[in-house]
């Protein structure tokens, strides 16, 4: 029962960690598309250098969320393979062939 529990946490955390990671790239998206907006404006002279630095500061921001999250689904992805005692499968490896998974799915 406790596999299966642990299991179930970790899709759960799987699930939530890839809305993370869409959220972040849509919210990446959309800081391009203000970049262009606001360079548009800023070449027509109704926008300082500021304002420009300003949103291409917040698409930085965005970027890294994208990256933090990408790193964190892989990080769930690998709990939730373990959990599940697949981790071996998931990897397309035989544990019998290679010294450093074997016995991994039955640590927990």
């Amino acid at each position: 029962i406790r596999k299966l529990v642990r299991a179930e946490i970790a899709k759960a955390l799987a699930t939530q960690d890839r809305l993370r990671f869409q959220e972040a790239e849509t919210a990446c998206a959309t800081a391009r598309e203000l970049i262009e907006l606001e360079d548009k404006k800023w070449k027509s002279g109704s926008a300082s250098t500021f304002d420009v630095l300003r949103i291409q500061d917040a698409l930085t921001e965005t970027e890294l969320s994208v990256v933090e999250a990408q790193a964190a689904v892989a990080i769930s992805d690998i709990r939730l393979h373990l959990a599940q005692g697949n981790v071996a499968e998931w990897l397309r490896v035989d544990p019998h062939n290679s010294p450093a998974l074997q016995g991994i799915d039955d640590r927990r």
